[in-house]
């Protein structure tokens, strides 16, 4: 009533007061549910359900996506290491050098398997430089730790530019239970030329030889190669390593 009152007063037409009140009090036309889609009449129920299942669908696929970034970015096994590879360096230093002294063995030793010199209070290596001494010679040697059974063999003077067939070298035999292994070194005044031959878990350092290892221990069995750029002696040497796969018998 207050409202008709006020548009009387402010000279609307009677006629447009009664249309303006039955505009106000009407309602919306009903609306037949045939003619609503189907995606506007799904219950929030049903919605719901499809979120959850699409948010798993997701979830699974960066899952897989994920799986796939880590196995890819794995690095080979020895076994399957390209020959071509470009060799890498390590500068090995001896135990017995004053001036290194106190580094004990972690700068005489390296790990083909770490790619890195042997890490303190670690018995993860698998050739030393300079831990054996005849005179005034500087050997290599492999580990023995743990009853490993690698080996080494000097190939004699050779280049990676050369060609050469990486031989099959066969491992120590495995210990039994509680049984030691015996090693035998030749200390005589001669060249050693004799034992050098004999002898599988030294090698003598020597400058543009190339040498061979077999490592061959509880969690690893693969193959590796050295070169010896630089050497002197009682000091340190100089050697470029690559692994390379485990030659057919």
């Amino acid at each position: 009533m207050y409202r008709q009152l006020v548009l009387r007063r402010a000279g609307i037409p009677e006629d447009k007061v009664r249309d303006s009140e039955a505009f106000r009090g009407s309602r919306a036309p009903a609306v037949n549910p045939r003619f609503i889609p189907n995606s506007i009449m799904r219950s929030k129920t049903q919605c719901r359900a499809e979120f959850i299942m699409k948010s798993k669908l997701i979830c699974v696929l960066l899952m897989l996506i994920l799986s796939a970034s880590i196995v890819s970015g794995q690095s080979k096994p020895p076994q399957q290491s390209d020959i071509t590879s470009l060799p890498q360096t390590v500068t090995l230093y001896s135990p017995h050098d004053k001036a290194t002294v106190n580094s004990g063995y972690t700068r005489a030793c390296f790990s083909f398997k770490l790619g890195t010199s042997k890490r303190s209070n670690s018995t993860d290596w698998e050739l030393g430089y300079g831990l054996l001494q005849i005179g005034n010679e500087d050997w290599f040697s492999v580990s023995g730790i743990d009853g490993a059974r690698s080996v080494i063999e000097d190939l004699g003077k050779l280049g990676w530019s050369d060609p050469f067939k990486v031989p099959v070298l066969e491992p120590l035999p495995e210990l039994k239970e509680g049984e030691k292994r015996q090693i035998t070194v030749d200390a005589s005044g001669d060249t050693h030329e004799a034992w050098k031959k004999s002898t599988k878990i030294f090698a003598r350092a020597e400058v543009d030889h190339m040498y061979v290892v077999h490592v061959k221990d509880r969690q690893s069995d693969f193959y590796a190669m050295f070169h010896l750029e630089q050497l002197e002696q009682g000091k340190y040497c100089t050697i470029s390593w690559k692994r390379v796969p485990t030659p057919e018998k």
